[in-house]
């Protein structure tokens, strides 16, 4: 991939990629980025009629992409286990009691069952 700028450099001019290189270097199409600059989500500069991206703008939305990627998948953690200590508080009922249980809330709901 050509890079335009001087890679490596902090005080030098920053890291542009045309917008088919940023797609290469996010493995992304052409078409997302160009979503994503029109959604706000991706910045860019015009130079003249051609559109560049900074390469430091490409990396802080992979690190903002995977923070809210990590962030996703710990909420679906703390989701499975309250689900799962909300099941163990009634580890302690027997399945007996569980079968007359819902025989009651049957019988509440439809009447008494004929047998």
């Amino acid at each position: 991939m050509m890079v335009h700028g001087a890679v490596g450099n902090e005080k030098g001019p920053p890291v542009l990629l045309t917008v088919e290189e940023a797609a290469r270097y996010l493995k992304a199409s052409k078409a997302t980025l160009w979503r994503w600059m029109r959604e706000g989500k991706l910045s860019s500069v015009k130079i003249g009629r051609l559109r560049r991206l900074r390469l430091e703008d490409l990396e802080q939305l992979i690190k903002e992409e995977k923070a809210v990627a990590a962030s996703k998948k710990l909420e679906k953690r703390r989701e499975i286990v309250a689900r799962i200590l909300a099941h163990r508080i009634r580890i302690d009922v027997t399945t007996a009691e569980l079968v007359r249980e819902g025989r009651v809330k049957r019988e509440a709901r439809y009447g008494k069952a004929r047998r």
